[in-house]
């Protein structure tokens, strides 16, 4: 769940823990305390205050922006070498077109043939079917098909 607004927040390692959850933390394992933190955004120490920890750093709440517009990022982001961004300047910079749909691909991708697909965009042209997971994808000229294989009568 997200810390609530004002709440301690306990470093534990790898993870940290809100103030509610701490109190069910094993009382014979040490909290471990580290030197001063520095934000990931600015570099100046966090003293007082909210930080909050993303792609494993901490960051100033005010800090943690989109690299390319800005915009405060307090949900989701979608982040590169490190870096974040908001979702609408990755796919500008970063994103892949569906061939099916033209808009921009988040999650699972279908590729044949250099082309990219969203899973339910990636339709055989010959039959019109989804692809299934696992199925084959094959390439005659520009067309993306099912592969079927057809019995021959014995003559």
């Amino acid at each position: 769940h997200p810390f609530p607004i004002g709440d301690r927040v306990t470093f534990c390692g790898k993870k940290c823990v809100c103030q509610q959850c701490s109190h069910s933390l094993k009382k014979d394992q040490p909290v471990k305390v580290l030197g001063p933190s520095y934000c990931a955004g600015c570099s100046q120490e966090i003293k007082q205050g909210q930080s909050l920890l993303a792609l494993d750093r901490q960051w100033h709440i005010t800090c943690f922006k989109c690299r390319t517009c800005g915009c405060a990022l307090t949900g989701e982001y979608i982040s590169k070498d490190g870096i974040p961004y908001c979702e609408d300047d990755y796919h500008t910079q970063f994103g892949i077109r569906c061939k099916g749909c033209s808009s921009y691909i988040s999650g699972r991708v279908l590729e044949a043939g250099g082309k990219h697909y969203h899973p339910s965009c990636a339709r055989c042209a010959r039959c019109h079917m989804m692809f299934q997971e696992g199925e084959e994808m094959y390439l005659t000229g520009e067309e993306t098909v099912h592969y079927f294989l057809t019995a021959k009568s014995a003559i």
